[in-house]
C-alpha cells in the first residue's frame, strides 16, 4: 500500500487490507502506516517490538526459533538466494568472523556435537572398521582432487531420529552431496 493513497479504517476492513493510512500522525508524532485490527501505527508497533526484544532476548531467541522450524524450507531457500549473491568468499569471511567474535558459542556448539557422538557410540564400535571409511573418504579426496567426507546416513543429531555412530551408518560423499543431502530427518 502507498503512504501517499490515504484510505479510511473502514474501507480497508471492506477491502481485507492489513493496513490503512490517514496521514494524521499518531499520539507519538509518527505519520505511517496503521494495523487495520488494533489502529496501532506502524512505527509505534516497531519500536515496541524492538524494546521488547532488548527487553527480553531469552524469550524473543525461543520465539524466532520456533519461527524458522516452522518455515525452515523459506529460510533454506532465502539464504541459498543471498548465498548466491554475495558469493563463497565472503559467506567464508562471514563465518571466520562469526567464528573469532563467538568463541563461545562455537565452542559450545562443538562440545554439544561431541557429547551427542559419545553418546551415539554403541558398545560393540568398531573403531578400526570406521577409521577405514575415513581413511577411504582422504585417499578418495587426494587421487580424484574432488573433497570427499564421510556423513552418516542416519544424523546423529535430529528432531525425529538419531542414528549411531558405527560402520553400518557411514557413508562417503563427496561435499557438495554432503552439503545439498543436510540433515533431512531434522
Amino acid at each position: 500500500m502507498c503512504m501517499t493513497m490515504r484510505i479510511s479504517r473502514a474501507l480497508a476492513l471492506k477491502k481485507n487490507k492489513k493496513y490503512f493510512f490517514t496521514g494524521i500522525a499518531c499520539k507519538n508524532g509518527h505519520i505511517s502506516l496503521r494495523v487495520v485490527r488494533t489502529y496501532k501505527c506502524l512505527t509505534c508497533k516497531r519500536e515496541w517490538e524492538q524494546e521488547w526484544r532488548r527487553k527480553n532476548p531469552d524469550k524473543d531467541k525461543i520465539i524466532r526459533a520456533k519461527e524458522v522450524r516452522k518455515n525452515a524450507l523459506g529460510y533454506k531457500k532465502r539464504f541459498e538466494a543471498y548465498a548466491t549473491r554475495k558469493g563463497k568468499k565472503y559467506l567464508h569471511l562471514l563465518r571466520k568472523r562469526y567464528k573469532q567474535t563467538n568463541t563461545a558459542a562455537v565452542n559450545e556448539n562443538i562440545s554439544k556435537r561431541r557429547a551427542h557422538l559419545i553418546k551415539a557410540i554403541p558398545k560393540w564400535y568398531e573403531k578400526e572398521r570406521c577409521q577405514e571409511v575415513y581413511k577411504m573418504a582422504n585417499i578418495l579426496t587426494k587421487t580424484t582432487g574432488v573433497k570427499y567426507e564421510v556423513d552418516h546416513i542416519i544424523p546423529l543429531i535430529s528432531n525425529m531420529v538419531c542414528g549411531l555412530h558405527c560402520f553400518d551408518n557411514l557413508q562417503i560423499l563427496t561435499a557438495t552431496e554432503n552439503r545439498n543431502k543436510s540433515n533431512i530427518h531434522t
